[in-house]
């Protein structure tokens, strides 16, 4: 069995042939909207997976951060001088929740629940 962590491990959320990601740093990359569709799959097989152990740390540094990327880009930050329109901000923000939304896959069996909230 796969979980939704060492699923995320194996892919990449964004886009492997989008020059600009492959070359902004780590911490830049946002998730791709040619991506994105992984995400309720994501999230459907997470009653699958309650068993698996996961680190909500994973969650925390690398979902919520891309979360928070994200949510950035809906208030016009997030880089680029570009104006958002509201279509672009409303795709933001579900990207938001359905990245959110993977905290569910997260909680099943925790192995760091201690050590993640201190």
């Amino acid at each position: 069995e796969v979980g939704c962590q060492e699923f995320l491990e194996m892919i990449s959320l964004y886009n492997p042939t989008d020059t600009a990601a492959l070359n902004a740093k780590k911490e830049d990359v946002v998730l791709s909207n040619d991506r994105a569709w992984i995400l309720p799959i994501i999230k459907s097989s997470s009653s699958l997976t309650l068993n698996i152990p996961m680190n909500l740390s994973y969650f925390q540094s690398h979902v919520l951060a891309m979360a928070r990327k994200m949510d950035a880009k809906t208030s016009g930050g997030g880089g680029g001088n570009k104006k958002k329109t509201r279509a672009e901000k409303a795709i933001y923000q579900s990207r938001v929740i359905e990245l959110w939304s993977l905290f569910a896959c997260f909680v099943g069996k925790p192995v760091d629940l201690e050590v993640s909230f201190m």
